[in-house]
């Protein structure tokens, strides 16, 4: 989905940007320390606002277009 590929996207922009990977990034390298200091926080913080308010389309729609096929089921239950 265009939506995880976001998150993956953002989460290598953090990387990047704070040489420390945000909790929700799903260790996308082991070899890099979760961002716990202060200082890594506010790197991740500042860029997180940054990154979503002007860099989004920039930095990543090419990376993840929308999906061209995808399924979706609807769950219904009937009794008899």
């Amino acid at each position: 989905m265009q939506k995880d590929c976001f998150n993956i996207c953002f989460s290598k922009y953090i990387i990047e940007k704070c040489k420390c990977q945000s909790l929700l990034s799903l260790y996308l390298k082991p070899n890099i320390d979760i961002c716990l200091n202060s200082t890594q926080i506010i790197c991740e913080l500042k860029d997180f606002i940054e990154y979503f308010e002007n860099n989004i389309d920039n930095f990543c729609l090419e990376k993840c277009p929308i999906e061209c096929n995808r399924i979706a089921y609807d769950l219904t239950t009937t009794y008899a």
